[in-house]
């Protein structure tokens, strides 16, 4: 199955996301191949890495980098494509204005499948909830410290880190997708992990999501990349509410 559109915003791709790790939409009929005309931030959104920093390299960034493939076919006139977009920002400040200015005169056409390899990588189906789980929380902010993060999941768990090369310091913005993927890897391995709090936070969260719908993604929105985006509004402590539901309950509990 081929599939040819416009991308305005981060949405579809978000809807892509979900499709998979919940099997659902479009995904359920196989791999197609999507070609997608889409603003030059968004792309550079979609494929940066750990040095593009906060407003760049989200969540988002590291499960689509996980779980899809894609490559830059080439790159379209921006005139020769209707509406024509103006950019009604009300802020111009030197980061936000950086990311809008970059190939403003164009759209990028982009090739995007669903990766091959996504069960040989990643693990069973039954990994990639939890997968997308573990990325979304530890991403609403990359500033925080991996070892703190998971001994809160798994007391006591940091030795085992150490050993794998993490440090108290190592953050999750340090590092990369694929490393992303092996500390989550690691984690789910260890003998506490089936009766750990993760597995209760993970399912709290998805009992306050609607499975059916297109809208999976609205109270964890890291935003959308279009022209009008205002980039600084970007907050590295604006995690989503239901997120923070869960998290005030844990701290409820360990009081």
């Amino acid at each position: 199955m081929k599939i040819v559109g416009v991308m305005p915003s981060l949405s579809f791709i978000k809807h892509l996301l979900n499709s998979i790790i919940f099997h659902t939409g479009i995904m359920i009929y196989g791999r197609p191949e999507l070609y997608l005309i889409m603003n030059p931030a968004l792309y550079i959104h979609l494929m940066c890495d750990r040095k593009a920093g906060y407003l760049q390299y989200r969540a988002s960034s590291v499960l689509f980098q996980l779980l899809f493939t894609s490559e830059l076919l080439t790159k379209l006139p921006r005139k020769a494509i209707l509406p024509w977009i103006s950019d009604s920002s009300t802020k111009n400040t030197s980061r936000a204005k950086k990311i809008r200015l970059i190939d403003s005169d164009f759209m990028y056409l982009v090739k995007i499948t669903p990766r091959r390899d996504i069960f040989e990588s990643i693990g069973p189906a039954n990994k990639l909830q939890p997968l997308w789980y573990f990325v979304r929380h530890h991403m609403t902010s990359r500033r925080k410290k991996i070892i703190p993060e998971l001994e809160y999941w798994i007391p006591n768990c940091g030795p085992r880190l150490i050993m794998k090369g993490i440090n108290i310091f190592t953050e999750f913005g340090d590092l990369t997708p694929h490393e992303i993927l092996l500390i989550f890897q690691y984690f789910s391995s260890w003998p506490e992990y089936p009766m750990c709090s993760f597995q209760a936070s993970m399912e709290t969260a998805l009992l306050k999501m609607e499975p059916a719908s297109d809208d999976f993604d609205k109270n964890m929105e890291d935003t959308s990349f279009d022209m009008n985006a205002i980039v600084d509004d970007l907050d590295e402590e604006d995690s989503s509410t239901y997120i923070r539901d869960v998290e005030d309950n844990h701290n409820d509990k360990s009081k």
